[in-house]
């Protein structure tokens, strides 16, 4: 095979690989609309949660939001997530950011003088808090036979909580996933891939200047919402402790 051969094949080989590259899909659903009133013009980002598997990306994902959320709300004054949990540690209180979350886990409902306590800490009237986990549809599962076993394709799951730091409530609610389905013939995508996806959306979809109207507002409840932390205790902070 003579020179110009092989640069045709090594071409048409990458064209190929490009375009057999698994395609991603995202979708982001607000499960606790803000109020039309809502008006946020400081805002903190707590430092994240992550499942088992993937703490070492708590850090980039907290990063990369933070880049997202100045380039869709550059009047936003934000907190990085570093700086945030740098202030819960001079202000000795990132015991209660762990009770918070572990109470949260167990009742469902946030503890109002926690949430208050957290925000007098951390310097803003309002707090980001996220969670990383797998979306629950990726991986391996049954298929449509007995026995059979189908790749579903990569996943990961967002779930981001607006917390009001002087009422000590929630505010707004979202899950944003993002998968990629992918074969033997098609490039894997990367986490990072599936992060550069999801983060915009999600921080285009926070209500710094107000929620929808609540008929309007894609509201979303069912055994798929499961409880934002779960699992999450002994993986809190581990991003940022650990990196």
């Amino acid at each position: 095979m003579n020179r110009k051969s092989t640069g045709i094949l090594a071409c048409t080989v990458a064209v190929f690989a490009s375009a057999c590259t698994a395609p991603i899909a995202t979708q982001v659903n607000i499960t606790d609309p803000a109020p039309e009133t809502l008006r946020v013009e400081s805002l903190a980002m707590m430092p994240l949660t992550v499942d088992p598997g993937l703490e070492a990306f708590g850090r980039e994902a907290g990063e990369g939001m933070y880049v997202a959320l100045r380039d869709e709300h550059p009047r936003l004054a934000i907190v990085p997530p570093a700086q945030t949990l740098e202030r819960l540690t001079n202000a000795r209180v990132t015991g209660t950011y762990a009770n918070l979350i572990s109470e949260y886990e167990e009742t469902g409902q946030l503890n109002p003088e926690m949430v208050r306590e957290l925000g007098a800490a951390v310097g803003a009237r309002y707090m980001l808090n996220m969670r990383l986990t797998y979306a629950e549809e990726a991986g391996y599962g049954p298929g449509d036979f007995v026995g059979e076993v189908e790749y579903r394709g990569q996943g990961l799951r967002l779930i981001a909580q607006l917390w009001d730091g002087e009422r000590g409530v929630l505010e707004w609610r979202t899950i944003g996933d993002v998968t990629a389905v992918s074969s033997d013939l098609m490039r894997q995508r990367s986490v990072d891939d599936l992060l550069d996806a999801i983060l915009p959306e999600i921080a285009a979809a926070v209500p710094v200047e107000g929620g929808e109207a609540v008929a309007e507002a894609p509201v979303r409840r069912g055994p798929e919402d499961r409880t934002m932390f779960m699992g999450a205790s002994g993986v809190l902070l581990l991003a940022f402790l650990l990196l």
